[in-house]
């Protein structure tokens, strides 16, 4: 037996010359010839002798004396004794720093295994080992087995004081992530909505380290669901919770409202938002005052609310309200031009010379400031253009038609959509003219482009050729 132990200390003492300190191999050596080589005092040594390896780069001969040491305590203390498994908890460490996947789950499942079945599922050191094991799944894609332990170790770590410890919080993440690789987006959203209520209550609503990503997740996830239900469901009980803790007027409330209008938009209901956004927009006019920019930004997203009810009257007394302050506040700046080009947009299903008139306003102001080649300059007469065409003054609407058109080819190339649908629309007002042949040209030299950009079946293609076709006709 001594001889044994001698043969293996030699062992290790050949190979330990690269280690600055043999006082380890020494003490081994004294130990095994004094107690034998399964003395605990002498296998105390050789794990110590194993960090010196590990220490020094040697996994390799690391991983064969922990194995050598587990061997012998499993022995002579038995396979659940503690010394044992803190043996066989450095074999799945060495393991896994060899990147060796297949043995760090064999000895991973074997000490989880014999913890629960010597301490029981609550005990520390079980529950250390179930996470391990559950994020080993995790990294390998294997979401459903992951899935199924993560959701076990939350369970038995929630009847524990630690259910609202930082860690047990990160396996609602695990959980969640699951769910949704799993394909199950409703208990996704569920588990990442439960985990922002579990950081609210650890860090504060308004830690951006930890809620700012759970509400990201919550719209990956609820994107990917496509409920519109459930997504309000969860939305409305997170406006709720950030309005008593946040108020009405925090940013995070606002992004959550808009998301809630958004949702409704979506579904062409209009009521429930206007109520929401309306009862914003009040709390901000008392907190922050009618002239802040958030206030007047509130404004005109209950302008456009009504627009798209279709209460158009209303809409536009809004937005004449909203422009009349920020010209007051700020000047006749890009931002007050926007509302009134929204004005104008909306005379524009009213009346169209009213419309115009507005938007001619726009546009001088935009070519002032911007200069007439400015994307928004040209938005504005291309506005314009239309408003012509639509009160029956198709040269008029022609040339500027073609202004947008060169002066888009200049900015976004004429393979543009907005660009080549400008050129259309020159070409139309020619054909309604009668001067079929110029038309003609304009139209070919649009449908030629339209064939680059758009797909066969698109209307724009399809109507294109009807026109050609109609001039051609009307030669």
């Amino acid at each position: 037996m001594a001889k044994k132990g001698q043969d293996w200390g030699k062992m290790i003492e050949n190979d330990a010359k690269a280690f600055t300190d043999d006082t380890y191999v020494r003490l081994y050596n004294e130990y095994v010839e004094k107690y034998g080589e399964k003395h605990p005092e002498t296998l105390k040594i050789m794990d110590h002798i194993a960090g010196l390896y590990g220490e020094s780069g040697n996994l390799q001969k690391q991983l064969e004396i922990h194995k050598k040491v587990y061997e012998l305590r499993k022995e002579v203390l038995g396979e659940k004794h503690s010394q044992t498994l803190i043996t066989l908890r450095n074999i799945v460490g060495a393991y896994y720093f060899l990147d060796d996947t297949q043995n760090t789950f064999k000895y991973l499942k074997q000490l989880y295994e014999t913890d629960q079945e010597a301490f029981g599922e609550m005990d520390p050191n079980t529950l250390q080992d179930m996470e391990a094991l559950a994020e080993l799944y995790y990294k390998k894609d294997d979401y459903e087995k992951a899935l199924e332990l993560f959701r076990k170790l939350y369970a038995l770590k929630s009847e524990t004081p630690d259910k609202e410890h930082p860690d047990t919080i990160k396996i609602l993440y695990y959980i969640a992530y699951c769910y949704n690789e799993t394909g199950d987006y409703e208990k996704s959203a569920n588990t990442y909505f439960e985990a922002y209520v579990s950081d609210r209550k650890v860090y504060g609503e308004d830690s951006e380290e930890k809620t700012e990503k759970d509400l990201e997740a919550i719209d990956t996830v609820l994107e990917n669901l496509e409920d519109n239900g459930k997504a309000l469901e969860i939305y409305n009980k997170i406006y709720e919770l950030q309005k008593d803790s946040l108020g009405l007027c925090h940013p995070r409330t606002v992004e959550t409202i808009n998301k809630i209008a958004g949702i409704y938009e979506g579904m062409g209901e209009y009521n429930g938002p206007i109520a929401l956004v309306e009862e914003l927009y009040e709390a901000q006019k008392d907190k922050l005052g009618d002239d802040n920019a958030d206030t007047l930004d509130t404004m005109n997203h209950i302008a456009f609310l009504y627009g798209e009810s279709g209460d158009v009257e209303t809409a536009i007394g809004i937005l004449q309200n909203a422009f009349t302050i920020h010209v007051e506040t700020f000047g006749l700046d890009g931002d007050a031009l926007s509302i009134l080009h929204e004005i104008g947009f909306y005379f524009g299903s009213t009346d169209i010379e009213k419309a115009l008139e507005v938007e001619q306003k726009v546009y001088d102001s935009r070519k002032e400031i911007l200069g007439e080649k400015d994307p928004d300059t040209l938005l504005s007469l291309n506005d314009i253009a239309y408003y012509y065409n639509e009160l029956g003054d198709c040269n008029k609407s022609y040339d500027l038609n073609m202004q947008v058109y060169n002066g888009r080819c200049e900015i976004l190339g004429e393979k543009d959509p907005e660009t080549v649908k400008n050129l259309y629309r020159a070409a139309v007002c020619l054909e309604e003219l009668g001067e079929y042949k110029r038309a003609l040209e304009l139209l070919e030299k649009a449908y030629k482009v339209q064939r680059q950009i758009f797909d066969e079946d698109d209307p724009r293609l399809i109507e294109t050729a009807e026109h050609i076709e109609a001039c051609r006709n009307g030669l």
